[in-house]
């Protein structure tokens, strides 16, 4: 018989539930441990891959982690399903890096590789983020490799209308400013992850709650009920169904008592 009292809670990482230089509040971790106390079901749902994932997600008590924009999902320890981009794509994708001038960031599950000589400054940036979170693989591109997404960034020296051409029908291309793109593949994002958790538990929609603050969110939140955080894209706006406040400001806890999720 369905549990008709227990919730499934999805989270964002980034602006969600960690902060800038990496801070939770302590309201946070409070609030997720409560709402598993009363029998609900809590999943980290980011657009980060596994590996840079974890290190944040060892901060959170939860029933587990939905990675790389619901292409690896992870239900306690357990991996139990995993996209995984073809090969050959992806040793395409280190070759037009020079052919079409673009910096790019592999992403999976063992950790992130980048194209060489990065020159284009949020990648550059992302790179050193991901070292210092011990994601980074320094070999380089060797078989094997298991990538799930990927991110590029351009400016005005790169081909874009080539790559749209030729990644756009495989690929979710979702501009995240600045010419940075991050890459999801088709028939893959943070809502399918959720649909996949709620026949897993036979929970209905009306009982699952997304928090989140940017556009990659944007689909987990039009799959359910939307909590967003204070701080926030403007362009998510429209699908709240709770505005809440910052997360420095206690931001999921308050949600949380508001909803009567705990």
């Amino acid at each position: 018989m369905r549990n008709t009292n227990r919730k499934a809670l999805f989270f964002d990482i980034d602006g969600t539930l960690m902060g800038r230089r990496n801070f939770v509040p302590d309201s946070t971790k409070r609030a997720l441990t409560r709402a598993r106390e009363l029998g609900h079901l809590v999943f980290i749902n980011t657009g980060r891959t596994y590996r840079l994932a974890m290190s944040a997600a060892e901060r959170f008590e939860t029933d587990g982690l939905l990675c790389g924009c619901g292409t690896e999902i992870i239900i306690g320890k357990d991996s139990v399903y995993q996209y995984v981009i073809p090969e050959a794509t992806t040793r395409e994708l280190m070759s037009d890096s020079r052919i079409m001038k673009f910096d790019l960031c592999l992403e999976g599950h063992e950790g992130d590789i980048f194209s060489e000589d990065l020159r284009l400054e949020d990648t550059i940036r992302l790179a050193r983020y991901t070292e210092l979170e011990g994601a980074l693989l320094k070999e380089g591109l060797k078989k094997g490799f298991r990538a799930n997404k990927f991110c590029v960034q351009g400016d005005e020296l790169t081909d874009m209308g080539a790559f749209v051409e030729k990644y756009g029908r495989d690929f979710e291309i979702i501009d995240r400013a600045g010419k940075f793109y991050e890459c999801v593949p088709a028939g893959h994002s943070k809502a399918t992850a959720i649909d996949f958790v709620l026949e897993r538990y036979d929970i209905p929609g009306e009982d699952a709650y997304a928090f989140g603050d940017s556009a990659n969110d944007i689909p987990m939140l039009k799959a359910v009920n939307a909590v967003i955080m204070g701080e926030h894209d403007r362009e998510i706006e429209k699908y709240a169904d709770f505005v809440t406040k910052r997360l420095e400001d206690d931001g999921i806890e308050y949600a949380m008592k508001s909803l009567s999720i705990i």
